[in-house]
């Protein structure tokens, strides 16, 4: 299992006004969700789940809402509900908290009712905790070059804070032949 989706699934009512505060909450809800649910699989390790393949953990305003899509055999999908005013008045790293903490929530309950071992989940959760939740994700794969002499080494990084991709490093390998 090495698959995790972190989502808010807060939908405005048609019937509501348009309020453009709530909407650029929800929308900051749903990037914090992004970036923690690549932070939880990046750190998870592959365990056995039962052919689960993927968890999806929907972010609700309330528990009546139903309109997150529901589990099957392989994908599972499991709902915590939000408070969108607490999650307002929080700093950045208590939003990353406060998130990460109601998903690990939903992750858990399915993880007992599935009956799995807890360890790997409880484990990722506390390396996130202990990295404050703060991310860097980079790629180290060489660049192949159709010159063999030839070999580039690209390193990028990931920001969420500017949300997204910044070349941080090339490293050109010069190799010659004897």
């Amino acid at each position: 299992m090495k698959y995790f989706r972190f989502v808010c699934d807060i939908k405005t009512k048609p019937s509501e006004a348009v309020n453009t505060t709530h909407d650029s909450i929800i929308n900051e809800v749903r990037i914090f969700c992004a970036y923690l649910s690549r932070m939880y699989e990046y750190y998870f390790p592959a365990i056995q789940t039962d052919h689960v393949v993927s968890i999806t953990v929907c972010l609700i305003e309330d528990t009546q809402e139903m309109g997150y899509p529901q589990s099957c055999a392989n994908m599972k999908v499991v709902a915590n509900v939000i408070e969108i005013d607490k999650f307002n008045q929080l700093t950045p790293n208590g939003k990353s908290l406060y998130i990460i903490g109601l998903c690990q929530q939903a992750i858990m309950s399915l993880v007992s009712k599935m009956r799995w071992n807890t360890e790997a989940f409880e484990r990722t959760y506390n390396k996130i905790i202990s990295k404050n939740c703060l991310f860097r994700e980079y790629w180290r794969k060489a660049k192949s070059s159709p010159n063999r002499q030839l070999k580039a080494q690209i390193y990028f990084e990931d920001d969420y804070e500017k949300d997204g991709l910044y070349l941080l490093q090339v490293v050109i390998t010069f190799t010659a032949k004897l």
